[in-house]
């Protein structure tokens, strides 16, 4: 990835507000799905739109590693994701931003090593491990 062409597309599980206080905070490369026409559509239908477009995908949903559909789309697309654990998904607003401010930083400079393809999930602590999509069965828990 080219440093600086580092181009992040929010999730729909991704609070509006938080990509709005990284914008404050003078944060340009971070979009919101919800602000595209790609907005309540399937993952498997705007997933390989945004993978062509350079972007790479933040998003708290880790069902999208073992659901079918969009498993196989982002093996086949080569699409990059930065996934939040399940801490984020549970935490209140205010510690689901301070916990993204904190490791912001931290999560764009890991983007700027990723290849085509790689997945990544971003733990409670800061530390940034692969993960695989695994095209399976409904209900499979995946971390």
């Amino acid at each position: 990835m080219v440093k600086g062409g580092l181009r992040f597309i929010a999730d729909e599980n991704i609070s509006p507000v938080l990509v709005t206080i990284l914008h404050k905070l003078g944060e340009r490369d971070i979009e919101r799905i919800s602000g595209t026409p790609y907005a309540g559509t399937n993952d498997e239908d705007w997933l390989p739109t945004i993978t062509k477009l350079g972007y790479i995908c933040v998003t708290c949903d880790r069902k999208m590693l073992y659901d079918r559909g969009v498993a196989q789309v982002l093996i086949d697309q080569k699409c990059m994701a930065v996934f939040f654990g399940s801490h984020f998904a549970q935490s209140g607003r205010w510690d689901q931003a301070l916990w993204l401010l904190r490791y912001w930083r931290k999560i764009k400079k890991h983007a700027e090593t990723m290849a085509p393809g790689q997945l990544v999930r971003v733990c409670k602590n800061g530390r940034i491990i692969p993960v695989y999509a695994r095209p399976a069965s409904k209900g499979r828990r995946v971390w």
